[in-house]
């Protein structure tokens, strides 16, 4: 090898080795050579995801019985993200969403889960609705660990599914029924209570609680079941007036109460016994349906007062029957809060991940939404990050008065 082949060959080392340490020292214009790679993730770590997409599926039900109820909850999540997107995103992340229609029963809600959790771009999944399809799906979820909120109310969902990132924003069967166990007997006074329930999981769980609480404070009752597709009520209805009952406590999904409630009207029952419902009634879709007789005077459990008179309700109202020609329920304020809390959690964690969004959450207690106060759980184990409710009466005219606010934060799940 000759002498001008071994100066050459040095000084190619020696450049080398000057340009290794050069970015060794994070020259260059002070790093500037490592950020192509890492940018992504140092803006997430700094609190700015400008150019990142943050992408939720919604899985509603949009056919089947409960398509009424699956429209409204829709629009109120399309309603939130089209209104942070409006105000730039989240820490300059544009917001993706897709609608999955999950139908109303364990068939449809297996089919289409199948699709939503297991494509892993979601950052957040919302639903589904149901409690009898969130328990056909518990597998699933646990299996693929999704950051998800559901506005399932049954306990057994909340111990089918250990997933960590489940969460469940309203507020527990258990808790709403026993309330209205109390305040029929308590507050109101009375003395025999005719319970009529669906002979499902919704129902039933109401029914445990409701008697297990008549049982204890040794109040008379008696118990009639229906389908949750019925249509005539005549023979439970009778059989709680001959009994000479001076309560009627109904706890059905949205139909069977339109159909219940005309049929107690025209028995004459409304004006004989206090009529206390679940959260149907409160919904102005459903009182759409309704002659005003028929719900004058009932009371029923609820998240959220459609006529309560703070800002952050009149504001969702006001933008949500502007867009959709239709007041909002209960329901929809439901997932709306649920989207607004999510969206609180990645701007305090300054980031989309799911493990920061949920250590976020937990920071964030105390969070006032429009159906609650939001207190997330250290224990796992517990779903529900929702425990305020208020009993509302309605009258003639359809306007929600809320006669008590409950907070259930310290009496965990049982």
């Amino acid at each position: 090898m000759n002498m001008k082949t071994k100066k050459k060959r040095w000084i190619i080392a020696l450049c080398t080795a000057v340009v290794l340490l050069f970015a060794a020292c994070g020259g260059g214009g002070g790093g500037g050579g490592e950020a192509s790679d890492t940018g992504s993730d140092e803006n997430a770590a700094s609190g700015d995801l400008s150019g990142e997409t943050i992408k939720i599926a919604a899985m509603m039900p949009m056919t089947g019985t409960g398509a009424a109820d699956g429209e409204m909850m829709a629009n109120a999540i399309e309603l939130a993200v089209d209104e942070q997107n409006e105000a730039g995103g989240i820490l300059g992340a544009k917001i993706e969403l897709k609608i999955e229609d999950g139908g109303s029963t364990q068939d449809s809600g297996m089919n289409i889960a199948q699709k939503i959790f297991m494509d892993d771009s979601y950052d957040m999944i919302l639903g589904p609705h149901f409690s009898v399809q969130m328990l056909a799906i518990a597998s699933i979820i646990d299996e693929n660990q999704r950051l998800q909120i559901s506005g399932a109310t049954s306990v057994a969902v909340a111990e089918a599914v250990t997933n960590p990132y489940m969460l469940q924003n309203r507020v527990i069967d258990r808790y709403t029924a026993a309330a209205a166990a109390k305040f029929i007997s308590e507050d109101l006074g009375c003395k025999k209570i005719g319970i009529l329930a669906a002979n499902d999981d919704f129902g039933q769980t109401a029914v445990d609680r409701i008697t297990g609480y008549l049982d204890d404070h040794n109040v008379e009752y008696i118990v009639q079941t229906c389908g949750v597709d019925d249509k005539d009520f005549t023979s439970q209805l009778m059989t709680i007036k001959n009994e000479n009952c001076d309560a009627l406590l109904l706890w059905t999904l949205s139909d069977p109460y339109v159909a219940c409630s005309r049929q107690v009207y025209e028995l004459g029952m409304n004006e004989s016994m206090a009529c206390y419902a679940s959260g149907g009634p409160t919904s102005p879709d459903m009182r759409a349906r309704m002659e005003p007789e028929w719900y004058d005077g009932w009371y029923s459990t609820c998240e959220y007062n459609n006529d309560s008179s703070d800002e952050s309700v009149l504001a969702f109202k006001e933008s949500y029957s502007e867009k959709y020609g239709i007041e909002p329920n209960f329901l929809a304020a439901g997932y709306y809060a649920g989207l607004q809390y999510y969206f609180a959690a990645i701007e305090q964690a300054g980031s989309k991940d799911k493990d920061d969004v949920t250590v976020a959450m937990g920071e964030l207690q105390g969070f006032q939404t429009l159906n609650g106060i939001y207190n997330k759980p250290t224990d796992t184990s517990d779903k529900f990050i929702n425990k305020s409710m208020q009993i509302i009466q309605l009258d003639e005219n359809g306007t929600l008065h809320t006669q008590a606010t409950l907070d259930f934060t310290d009496e965990g799940t049982e």
